[in-house]
Formats: structure tokens, sequence, C-alpha cells
């Protein structure tokens, strides 16, 4: 499995989907936090970073899955 270097303190699990391999899941918000701890960036700076280099970012069908929590209401408000 593929993972982003020096984010496994944002691992949350692996995921599945049919027909294709297993793929490591993050928590975005822990990703934040290990820029935000390691690297001194701030909040929007990691945020920032984390959206252009690791969202972005297509690494083939095992690309890593990043979770934005969100419960049923958050989701229905925003799409």
């Amino acid at each position: 499995m593929l993972k982003w270097d020096g984010f496994d303190n944002a691992i949350i699990g692996v995921g599945e989907r049919n027909n294709t391999d297993s793929m490591i899941v993050y928590d975005y918000d822990k990703m934040v936090k290990v820029l935000v701890t390691r690297d001194d960036m701030s909040y929007e700076e990691a945020e920032e970073y984390i959206d252009f280099n690791i969202v972005g970012a297509w690494i083939g069908d095992t690309t890593p899955i990043i979770v934005t929590k969100k419960n049923i209401e958050e989701i229905e408000e925003e799409y």
C-alpha cells in the first residue's frame, strides 16, 4: 500500500473498494496537526499544503484516501 511520508500518526485505517487494492486512510485534521506541530506551520498554511500537495495528488489506483469527518447534517448542508 502507498502512504504519505511523515503522516503515520494521521492514519485511521484501511479503505476498500470493489475491484481495487486496499488503501491507507488518513484523517485530514490529524494531518494538519502533524504539520502544525512538526513543521511549525500555521493552521492555514498546513491546510493549504495538504490541499495542494496531498489531496490534489494522484499516485495511482492505491492513492491513499483523506477523510474529513462530518456528520450527516454537515454533509447535507455542504453537498
